[in-house]
């Protein structure tokens, strides 16, 4: 035996929603154009500085090697100048840094170049400037010799030389 519910709604099939006339003079005009969307480009999650890090001097590196392939990385930006993860140390003046969607700092690197990409249009090339930077660097990573090995060992060469010749002059021979 079946029940009848007469207060019960019966379930709505699906409506065709037809799209308003923008919508329809929108896609025309797309079709007609060849108008394609696209979504926006996404900064690489490696090379994606967050607010706290950027305060301790972290920045954004995109990358860009010879052969056109592009990497992120997350470097410490110290005394103007930053190493990459290939060990190759870089220099800027900070005008080279952008705000990708205004919160994250981040350079554009070519693998060959010293200095950053700069995209200020009103400036001309010059890629001196962060010679000295790289330089300063170099000259702290340099391996220096060890001193005074050596000397402790010439002191008492020459201490027991100055007795040998003070125990001559008094015995006299």
């Amino acid at each position: 035996m079946q029940e009848i519910n007469i207060n019960v709604p019966k379930p709505k099939e699906k409506e065709i929603v037809e799209p308003s006339l923008a919508q329809k003079v929108d896609t025309l005009w797309n079709d007609a154009n060849n108008v394609i969307k696209r979504k926006p480009l996404k900064l690489p999650r490696r090379a994606k500085v967050k607010k706290r890090r950027a305060k301790k001097g972290w920045i954004g590196v995109v990358k860009i090697d010879e052969n056109n392939n592009a990497s992120g990385e997350k470097v410490l930006l110290r005394d103007s100048a930053f190493k990459t993860r290939d060990e190759l140390i870089h220099a800027t003046n900070g005008s080279e840094i952008i705000m990708w969607d205004g919160k994250f700092p981040l350079v554009i690197q070519e693998a060959k170049k010293v200095n950053p990409k700069n995209f200020h249009f009103n400036e001309g090339e010059n890629e001196t400037y962060g010679q000295p930077y790289i330089r300063a660097k170099m000259l702290q990573e340099a391996i220096k010799p060890k001193r005074g090995g050596m000397g402790i060992i010439l002191w008492f060469i020459g201490i027991g030389v100055a007795i040998f010749l003070i125990y001559k002059l008094i015995s006299g021979n």
